[in-house]
């Protein structure tokens, strides 16, 4: 693969694999516009075809670069930290692996408009312009413009943004210089749920605004949330992490003491190994 150098790019795009095998080409498909961008992609432990898919699509894409673990599981937030890493220009949008970018140049226009019009830009997550129904005592605070969802009226138009508290990833935009002074996930919320609301409070709090955009997306709930199909504890850890997020922000969460005991050894148990591998198994992941 003939790579540019990243400096000669303002945006990368990044994106973390989990047996998502059957979206491969579209995805690939999506970025095949893009001639002055860096493309990066994580395969987080596949067992699916994902990887002989990328092999068989990549030449769809410009400028790609492929990183492989191929042992224990890095997951959402190491995934991401490890890809933001990689990533050396102005700008990286991270991308779920159940979202396919549509319209990958609007959304890169649109970020550039934020990011250019003098505001103090944080966090920007792009979703498809649909309210959903949020069960979450945040409600007020997290991004209505919610995607996979259209049961109501659209809330957001092309070209539009609102200012919010809470930006959830999928996709997620971000520039170097909020990660040079607010820093990556934190890794505390291993292995994933809540590290976004994490980091999005933690721009507020040092000045920055986010925001919610619209971006031309397509993500289907058949098509499986990340890590769905796992055999982690997914709702376990959910409960787990929210619990830590309003401990460190000093909130009040609304789960009962008794349901909180089986998440937070679940989740001690997923740290326990996560410190038990994590020097070990990082020297193992390979680009291709």
């Amino acid at each position: 693969m003939e790579l540019k150098r990243s400096s000669e790019f303002s945006f990368s795009i990044a994106y973390t694999i989990y047996n998502k095998g059957y979206l491969i080409e579209s995805i690939l498909r999506s970025l095949s516009p893009l001639n002055d961008c860096q493309v990066l992609f994580f395969f987080d432990n596949c067992s699916d075809n994902s990887l002989e898919e990328f092999k068989r699509h990549h030449h769809l894409v410009k400028n790609v670069r492929a990183f492989v673990n191929a042992s224990y599981d890095f997951f959402e937030v190491r995934a991401n930290n490890f890809l933001l890493k990689m990533s050396e220009t102005p700008y990286c949008i991270l991308v779920q692996d159940d979202v396919v970018l549509k319209d990958v140049d609007s959304i890169l226009s649109t970020a550039l408009e934020i990011f250019n019009s003098n505001l103090k830009v944080g966090l920007i997550g792009f979703k498809d312009g649909y309210e959903m129904e949020i069960a979450n005592q945040y409600y007020n605070f997290i991004s209505a413009p919610w995607s996979t969802s259209k049961s109501k009226n659209a809330v957001l138009s092309p070209g539009k943004y609102e200012n919010r508290t809470f930006i959830n990833r999928g996709p997620l935009c971000l520039s170097r210089e909020v990660l040079k002074d607010v820093g990556c996930f934190d890794e505390k919320f291993y292995p994933l749920f809540w590290d976004d609301n994490d980091l999005s409070l933690r721009c507020v709090k040092s000045g920055f605004k986010n925001y919610v955009a619209y971006g031309d997306i397509l993500s289907k709930i058949e098509w499986g949330a990340t890590r769905s199909g796992s055999k982690i504890p997914c709702r376990d850890i959910n409960i787990s992490n929210q619990i830590k997020f309003s401990k460190k922000w000093n909130m009040k969460h609304a789960v009962p003491f008794s349901k909180t005991i089986i998440p937070n050894l679940k989740s001690l148990l997923m740290r326990v190994k996560f410190h038990l591998f994590h020097e070990k198994e990082s020297k193992k992941v390979f680009e291709l």
